[in-house]
């Protein structure tokens, strides 16, 4: 992305009623799996943008870590605002990253022009621990 589009999205995404309608599904999703699971949960977003879903996850209870990785330092710029532990990766290097989590979010990734899709599902795969045949 541009970074005048990460601007816009940092500015609007609180409050505009597309993000604010897929935010909440996803956190019923997330409160349900926590419940299910009489726990509280670890999320990974992959590429979280400006971290908007991470920022409106880090208080809730049934949470107990989150982590974003993006690789435009804008977004980070812009999640680390927001309080987010974020590291410097793309959806190639994603085997750096050694911890285990309960959730693994990735929305919003493969129609970046940057981004091979099959090779980006791949990877997801081998930070799972397994392997994709194609």
């Amino acid at each position: 992305m541009e970074k005048r589009e990460y601007e816009i999205m940092y500015e609007i995404e609180l409050n505009y009623w597309c993000f604010k309608n897929l935010h909440y599904l996803i956190e019923e999703t997330l409160f349900k799996e926590a419940i299910k699971l009489k726990r509280s949960i670890s999320i990974f977003d992959i590429v979280c943008e400006t971290g908007i879903l991470l920022y409106k996850l880090k208080n809730k209870a049934y949470v107990n870590k989150l982590l974003g990785t993006d690789p435009h330092t804008l977004a980070q710029k812009f999640a680390i605002e927001r309080g987010i532990k974020v590291k410097n990766l793309s959806i190639e290097n994603l085997l750096e990253i050694i911890e285990k989590f309960d959730v693994v979010l990735f929305m919003d990734v493969l129609y970046h022009k940057n981004v091979n899709p099959l090779n980006a599902i791949k990877n997801l795969f081998k930070y799972q621990g397994q392997e994709l045949w194609v």
